[in-house]
């Protein structure tokens, strides 16, 4: 697999849509089983992308959520979402494009609606791999959570984020 080591010039930011949920199912599986494989085992990878078949679920976060895509070559790279209670659900790049700024800039397109909206925190609930992320944009971690699906834990954290 090829990985993208340079900065991307021209990515398309723009809000998500209907039309878009098959990629953003498939971006959010092949970014969990790629990109978290160092921080969970592959038991607790399959249960998580299981997620990824629950159409009723993502029916809802492309009807009810701020959904922010980021588009190269007209593929779907990366995408987060901001539910209505201010939590950030979702947030994926795929395992081709870490460390180029994308989920930065996801990230801050999201924040920047709930500033106009007068938010005054963010929440998330953040996997091991993407601690150190929202560390760096300056979210507080509140606690460790274990999550069980069927009869495997899956440990993650929910943070916050005074605006």
């Amino acid at each position: 697999m090829s990985r993208i080591t340079k900065p991307l010039d021209d990515v398309l930011y723009r809000n998500g849509n209907k039309e878009d949920l098959f990629q953003l199912q498939e971006l959010f599986v092949e970014s969990i089983l790629n990109v978290c494989s160092n921080d969970y085992t592959e038991e607790q990878l399959k249960k998580w992308t299981l997620g990824s078949r629950d159409g009723k679920r993502w029916q809802e976060i492309i009807s009810q959520q701020l959904v922010i895509i980021a588009e190269y070559n007209q593929t779907i790279i990366g995408f987060g979402t901001l539910d209505p209670q201010n939590c950030i659900d979702l947030l994926y790049v795929s395992s081709k494009h870490l460390r180029l700024g994308i989920a930065k800039q996801i990230y801050l397109r999201l924040e920047k609606d709930a500033k106009e909206r007068k938010v005054k925190k963010l929440i998330s609930h953040v996997s091991i791999t993407a601690k150190p992320f929202f560390e760096s944009l300056g979210f507080v971690l509140l606690r460790e959570n274990v999550i069980k699906r069927d009869d495997v834990e899956l440990t993650n954290y929910t943070f916050e984020k005074i605006l």
